[in-house]
Order: structure tokens, then sequence, then C-alpha cells
């Protein structure tokens, strides 16, 4: 049994053999491979006169070699057939370097800040939160589904000539072309995947609609997963333009974000149900369980305001909303000066409120609209209930000392 060092000389003395004829003399070299969440040594093979870039992972094949999964032979071999399915292994690198040849291939993803900070350093992004846009050029897939790409880099970005700007508006203009996004009911995703060969009237039977029901109760807060038609890099979907406000069209609400993978974000409106903590706890339940490392984004979750449009971590949107019912508690124990109006004044954030909520009433026919936070709306009930009471005394006041005046009078 070789080890790691031992191998990669052997993959590199060898490959040439079990190449077709034109890679007899194909230059072979092994250099480190940065990517989204993870790098590792990559083999890399060129036909003599050609500039070609492939890199194929050869600590994974190492790690298959190590454990006994294949003999020396059947990985050099299952490394060949990897190099040759794989559509960019005839791709030319200096391609890649005309603006104008590759900008219908731009696209964008997401990742983590935190297990990113390295590669981020020498390529363009842009950070929301803790999460990184970047810009990749998508070359096609490979047989088994899965895409192949090039990001771009600073090295690349210079030689467009073109400013950050400009490669990330036309990489957002592209992507929703390359990539259009899907916002589907977790329930129905589900159903599509565990019963998809079934036909209409077998969905409906009753134990189907059972199973269904177990993994997502019907009287659940609804969860919706926002990803694109290819299910691939889905989560960079999130940042096409206006589709956060899209989403809350759709909703008919604020909501909170849940990335559980690069490959999809879950999207579940927000009827003041969970905290953030409930929230972080969730996604970090996800990412221990189920996405693999290559694939995580970040524990944080997210929140949009449909009215300020604001995207920030959830708890963030928490601590703004404390602080609002901090100033409304404020605001309960200033004096209030008498007016002659029947109605008095409330505050502008309740105006504003019941504003929305007559907008949503309107829109939606249903009797009133979820509220961003109970506990807020409670305080501005209970401070426009205080000041009624409050001018309902000083009217009886009023009343009582006009008594007592015309009572003198009289005697």
């Amino acid at each position: 049994m070789m080890n790691y060092e031992e191998f990669k000389q052997s993959i590199v003395n060898q490959i040439r053999d079990v190449l077709p004829e034109k890679y007899r003399d194909a230059d072979v070299e092994v250099r480190p491979l940065e990517k989204i969440n993870q790098s590792y040594e990559a083999l890399f093979v060129g036909a003599a006169g050609e500039n070609l870039s492939v890199g194929v992972n050869l600590e994974q094949y190492y790690d298959q070699y190590d454990a006994g999964d294949m003999d020396f032979q059947e990985t050099l071999s299952a490394v060949s057939e990897r190099l040759q399915e794989d559509p960019g292994f005839a791709l030319d690198v200096d391609s890649l370097r005309n603006y104008e040849t590759i900008k219908e291939q731009l696209y964008i993803r997401v990742c983590g800040v935190e297990q990113n900070q390295e590669l981020l350093q020498n390529i363009p992004h842009r950070v929301k939160e803790d999460l990184a846009v970047t810009y990749h050029l998508h070359i096609g897939e490979t047989e088994d589904g899965l895409a192949a790409s090039a990001m771009v880099t600073d090295d690349f970005l210079t030689a467009y000539g073109i400013t950050e700007e400009q490669l990330h508006q036309d990489a957002l203009e592209n992507s929703q072309k390359l990539f259009p996004a899907t916002l589907t009911p977790v329930r129905d995703m589900l159903q599509e995947l565990l019963f998809g060969n079934l036909k209409e009237p077998e969905i409906q039977d009753p134990m189907v609609q059972l199973i269904l029901d177990t993994m997502v109760p019907q009287d659940a807060v609804p969860m919706y997963v926002l990803t694109n038609e290819q299910k691939l890099d889905g989560a960079g979907v999130l940042f096409y333009p206006d589709m956060m406000d899209q989403i809350g069209n759709v909703l008919g609400n604020d909501y909170i974000i849940l990335p559980s993978s690069t490959q999809e974000m879950i999207i579940l409106p927000d009827q003041g149900m969970m905290t953030a903590r409930e929230a972080q706890e969730m996604v970090a339940d996800i990412n221990g369980i189920d996405v693999p490392p290559e694939e995580r984004l970040t524990d944080c979750s997210y929140h949009y305001d449909r009215e300020t449009h604001l995207f920030e971590k959830f708890s963030s949107y928490e601590a703004r909303m404390e602080e609002k019912e901090k100033e409304a508690e404020l605001d309960d124990k200033v004096p209030q000066k008498v007016e002659s109006s029947e109605e008095r004044s409330v505050p502008n954030d309740f105006v504003r409120h019941e504003k929305q909520e007559r907008n949503e009433t309107s829109r939606t026919g249903s009797e009133r609209a979820v509220p961003k936070r109970e506990s807020v709306l409670k305080k501005l009930e209970e401070k426009k209930a205080a000041v009624k009471a409050r001018e309902a005394e000083r009217a009886k006041d009023r009343t009582r000392g006009m008594h007592n005046r015309s009572d003198h009078a009289l005697g």
C-alpha cells in the first residue's frame, strides 16, 4: 500500500499510458486547486501544443485507494475516465480570458465568508452579511449531472478589462437565463421526490397523504425551497435582482431564510412563531446531519423586511424589534398633552402598521394581516388603549368641574 506521495507520483508517471494516443506526450502536473469550501491537490493534463485545464481531485481518489475500494490500476483507470468524460478537459484556458466570448456563460454562486477567507482574497466578490456572492463561468455538465465551471479570479477580471460592477451586473442578468429561479412548497418537493412516479389519483391515496402529513403537517408553518430549475448552486437565486421582493409578494409576509446548503435556501413566512435562536439551531442541525462540508454555507439565519426592503441576520432583526419595544415603553411614560379632539394621535409606527394591515386585507380578503411581531403590536395597542383611558378620565374631571361651578352659582 502506497502512501499519498508515492500514489501521486505513480499517477503522474502512468496516466499518459491509459489516456488516448493524443496524450502520449501530454504535459502532466499536480498543483493545489482552490474551490469554494474546499482545496485539494489536483491533477492537470494538457495535450502537447494545447492550453487545457482540468483539475481532478487526487486526494479524493487516494482516499478510495487507501480504503481498499479500488486497487491502484482500478484507480488509475478511474482517473483517466474522469478526465475524458469532463467537458472541461478540452477547454482552452485562453478562451476564458476573452470577455466577449465568455460573457454569456457568467453566473453567480454564494458561499460562507468565514470558511473561504483565503479564497476570497483573490477573487472578485460581494459580501452580504456573512455570505459572499462570487462569479463563475458555466462550461457544461458531466454525465453524472455535475456542473463543470470555472471561477472568475482577480487575474481574469484584469484580463477582461472591465470593472467589478460590470462583472456583477452581467453575471446577475445572465444567471437568470442560465438558471431560472423556482420557489416550491416543501410538501410539493417531498411529494415529487418520494412519489414522482405516481399519477394524480394515486397521489391522493390516503396512505400517501398520511406519509406526507407525517413529514409536513398540514397545519405547520408553510416552508418553501428556493433554488433554480437545475437544482445546482441554487442558493445564489436569493440575490437575483428583485428576488427578495418577489418572494415577499408571493408569501404576502416578511420571511425567514434558512441557508440549508449551496444548492438551495429554505424560506418560511415570519408569523412570530420562531426566534432567531431556534432558526439558528435548525440550520446547525441541518448542516451537521445532512449537508456535506463542501456544500455548507453558514449556521446563521436571515430575515427580510418587506417594508424596509432590508435583508439582515435574523438576530439583527430581533434586536431592532426589541429596540422598538423599548422606545414604545419610554414613550408611554411621557405625560401626554391634552387635546380637544376626541380621537388622539397614535405613534407613527402604529399608523404604518394599520395601513399595512388594511392593504393586506384589501389584497387578500382576509380579516387581518399577520403582524410582524405580536409583542410589538401588543405594546402599541396597549399604549393606544391607555391614551384613550386617560382622555376619558380627563373628560370626567372636566364634567365634574363644570357641575361644581354650576352648583356654586345656584347657591
